[in-house]
């Protein structure tokens, strides 16, 4: 997460040819062997493509995912509105 947060602010930072250039990126991690690449990889996608719908140029986790998911759920039950923070 914290590397990918250095890329991002670092690409941020560095217009190219007067152009705002961004990065959003989605992360996950695992410890020990509770899951395989693919399925590392699809929650990594699911993370980017987040990311991208909360208004590109952040990063977020798997988790940061996982507790929006579970926090809008909960929300439909009282009519709450949940949004990606940065």
């Amino acid at each position: 997460m914290r590397v990918a947060e250095r890329v991002r602010s670092a690409v941020a930072a560095a217009p190219v040819a007067g152009l705002a250039i961004t990065v959003s990126a989605g992360v996950a991690s695992v410890r020990g062997d509770d899951c395989t690449l693919s399925e590392l990889l699809r929650e990594a996608d699911r993370a980017l493509y987040a990311a991208k719908a909360a208004g590109r140029n952040r990063v977020l986790t798997a988790a940061d995912v996982v507790a929006a998911v579970t926090a809008a759920r909960a929300a439909e039950t009282d009519g709450a509105e949940v949004v990606l923070a940065p």
